[in-house]
């Protein structure tokens, strides 16, 4: 699995948790933005 679609999957999760369990929003979207920053810098490198 590349690390994109690894990022992709762990932001879908951390959307489903921000739906189900919404005092856990602040830690989902903590990890959400990092999962976006991992997955932009892998695709800017992929791309170098």
């Amino acid at each position: 699995m590349t690390m994109r679609m690894f990022c992709v999957i762990g932001i879908a999760l951390c959307a489903a948790v921000t739906l189900l369990a919404p005092p856990y929003q602040g830690v989902a979207e903590i990890l959400g933005f990092s999962f976006l920053g991992l997955a932009t810098i892998a695709t800017l490198l992929g791309q170098a």
